[in-house]
C-alpha cells in the first residue's frame, strides 16, 4: 500500500505538470500561430513516471480507472497536437479539444487520484505507518 501510495502521488504530479504545459499550448493554439512556432512551442508530454510503472508491482494496485483515464488523456492529447502542427486540424480546433481534454483530467482524473492516494495514506496512518515526503529506508 505504502509504494502504491508513492506512485499514485508521483503520478499525480507527473500528469498534473502534463496538463498544465498542454493548457498553455493549447493557448498559443487559440491564436492560430504559423507552424514553425507550433512547431517551436510543441509541448513534451513527460511520461518518466507513465513509463517506470509497467516495472512497478503495485501498477496494477491502483484502480484501472485511473490508468485508463490517463492514458486516453495522453493519446488523445498527442494525436490532437500532431494533427494541429501538421495542419490536419485547424488550430482553434485542435485549441477546443485539448483544453476539453485538459479540463476531464484537472476536474475529473486528477482530483479523483488525489482522494484516492488520500485513502490510502488514511488506511496506512491508521496502521501505524506514517506517509512523509520521501520514502525513508
Amino acid at each position: 500500500m505504502e509504494d502504491n501510495y508513492y506512485l499514485r502521488t508521483s503520478l499525480y504530479d507527473e500528469v498534473k505538470d502534463n496538463a498544465e504545459h498542454l493548457k498553455k499550448f493549447a493557448n498559443l493554439l487559440a491564436k492560430s500561430p504559423p507552424k514553425s512556432e507550433l512547431e517551436y512551442n510543441k509541448p513534451t508530454i513527460e511520461k518518466y513516471i507513465w513509463q517506470t510503472m509497467q516495472y512497478s508491482p503495485t501498477t496494477l494496485e491502483t484502480p484501472s480507472e485511473f490508468l485508463t483515464e490517463i492514458r486516453r488523456f495522453y493519446s488523445k492529447s498527442q494525436f490532437i497536437i500532431d494533427a494541429a502542427i501538421s495542419r490536419k486540424m485547424s488550430a482553434k480546433h485542435a485549441s477546443e479539444l485539448l483544453n476539453e481534454e485538459v479540463d476531464i483530467i484537472n476536474n475529473k482524473t486528477l482530483p479523483n487520484l488525489k482522494s484516492s492516494a488520500l485513502k490510502l495514506q488514511n488506511e496506512l496512518n491508521k496502521n501505524g505507518i506514517q506517509i512523509s515526503s520521501l520514502k525513508e529506508n
